[in-house]
């Protein structure tokens, strides 16, 4: 998915893959090496880790917004802030594979 994405299709190679399988309850977070350079996988795996929960309390969206603010808040701890000349190169939709 994250090659079929083009999540790593960014100037600043800064994409996020944030894959939920419900019914599997797996959830995985990948990064591209922008981001890989100064963030531990360590921490992703602590997100992935809430996210599991909320999923099994059958709380699947307020995980996923959680898992969102989650990425946003350690993303913002590791130095990565928006600029003015900003462009979001990547669509923020929610995909669906059935």
């Amino acid at each position: 998915l994250f090659l079929h994405e083009e999540i790593f299709n960014t100037q600043k190679r800064n994409g996020i893959l944030l894959m939920v399988s419900e019914l599997e309850r797996k959830v995985v977070i990948l990064s591209d090496s922008g981001i890989n350079q100064l963030v531990k996988k360590e921490e992703w795996e602590g997100i992935v880790e809430v996210v599991l929960k909320k999923i099994r309390k059958r709380q699947f969206v307020d995980g996923i917004v959680l898992a969102i603010e989650m990425c946003r808040d350690l993303l913002l701890k590791n130095g990565f802030h928006a600029v003015n000349d900003d462009l979001n190169e990547l669509p923020d939709d929610i995909r669906t594979i059935d």
